[in-house]
């Protein structure tokens, strides 16, 4: 991190993390977001994305602003992150209080939650606002974060957040600041559609540092985590065999941390009522997850005295847990940007990791499809006598 000259401050930050030597994004990406440009930039799970934008935030906007010498009063909201979900927000929070230090006030602010509280928390005067874009637009027109005092909006999992269902938000978000502001976005899977799509709004809406500034677009090479970094494995079972299958494949495994994916959130809760009702301790986590439940699973997940989450595609973006071993996939996703970023939720910090799919003959038969579009190697797994064998393993 030498080579950014960040405040000494903030390197001590990253030394704590044991982080001295930049990934190759934030390399391509931190200076571009010092100079004040818009960018938009794409690169694989698990390679520093946050960081990357967070730290070039709060060099220019913190430190070189003396925003950190301002006295309360003087204070405003700096910056805007919109996320996909409360758990990336959280996870957003969590890594800037980091940088800052906890007596710096961050708030995430998401639909479901009391309006009133986010209000009376922006009276705090945050350097950063996170959240939904529909939550934040309304603080904005109700004028409790002031949008003339904005300096940079941040779009964090940017193809989420400009898929069909939040698409007409997200843009109200961006068209309700000021031209003045700087804009970031960035994914593990941005496609030509967001990035062409994102390119001409800001150009249309003359957002950038000087109105209508360049948008500099980065695509990282990719890093091969998905090939390199993670194993694939499938296991074949029809569908009224599946749950059973799980259970088997965890009994014979033992993973340190598994966090299992279901396609709805019904699926979730079967499945996690299956496992608790067969003596397999875990937690159930989706969109309909009371909030308090859902932060005990987090918790308890993170710590490890839970060693298995089900969950629905709500946790396979941006979330970065330590210590996630194996990933199981109940089928495969119709979308292969999906199976990607629930497949990335292992591997992470230059760890390994195995990605397994229980599928039916006509999901294995996908998978073979996906198989050869993402280069990956998928081996085939079979139980018997209550442990996992090769496929060809000869079990007579």
């Amino acid at each position: 991190m030498n080579e950014f000259s960040f405040d000494g401050r903030l390197m001590q930050k990253m030394a704590e993390k044991n982080i001295n030597t930049a990934t190759a994004v934030q390399k391509a990406v931190i200076p571009v977001i010092h100079q004040g440009e818009n960018c938009l930039f794409e690169s694989e799970t698990g390679t520093g994305k946050t960081f990357a934008y967070l730290l070039p935030l709060v060099q220019r906007l913190y430190f070189e602003s003396g925003y950190d010498s301002k006295p309360q009063n003087e204070r405003h909201t700096a910056v805007i992150i919109a996320a996909p979900t409360k758990e990336l927000a959280v996870q957003i929070k969590n890594e800037l209080s980091f940088l800052l230090g906890e007596d710096e006030k961050i708030l995430v602010c998401f639909g479901g939650s009391s309006i009133k509280r986010h209000i009376e928390g922006l009276r705090e005067k945050p350097f950063a606002v996170v959240g939904s874009p529909n939550r934040l637009s309304d603080l904005i027109r109700l004028k409790r974060i002031k949008a003339h005092d904005v300096q940079a909006l941040v779009f964090d999992e940017a193809d989420r957040l400009l898929s069909r269902e939040t698409e007409d938000e997200s843009v109200e978000l961006i068209r309700s600041l000021p031209q003045t502001i700087q804009f970031i976005a960035c994914s593990a899977t941005m496609n030509e559609a967001v990035q062409h799509g994102l390119s001409s709004l800001l150009e249309t809406s003359g957002i950038g540092l000087n109105g209508g500034g360049k948008t500099q677009c980065i695509i990282m090479p990719k890093e091969n985590i998905l090939t390199e970094k993670i194993t694939h494995w499938a296991l074949y079972a029809e569908d009224r065999d599946k749950l059973d299958t799980l259970r088997s494949f965890l009994a014979a495994e033992q993973p340190e941390k598994v966090l299992v994916f279901c396609a709805t959130s019904a699926d979730v809760d079967k499945t996690a009522e299956y496992l608790s009702f067969k003596k397999v301790a875990c937690f159930g986590l989706h969109a309909g997850t009371d909030k308090v439940e859902r932060k005990r699973a987090l918790d308890k997940f993170k710590s490890g005295s839970c060693k298995v989450l089900v969950t629905s595609d709500l946790a396979a973006r941006g979330l970065d847990i330590a210590g996630i071993t194996h990933i199981v996939q109940m089928g495969v996703p119709s979308n292969p940007d999906f199976f990607i970023h629930r497949a990335g939720r292992t591997a992470r910090s230059d760890n390994t990791g195995i990605n397994l799919v229980i599928g039916n003959a006509q999901e294995l038969h996908e998978l073979a499809h996906l198989e050869k579009k993402l280069y990956i190697t998928v081996y085939p797994k079979e139980l018997y006598e209550g442990k996992l064998i090769s496929a060809d393993d000869d079990c007579c």
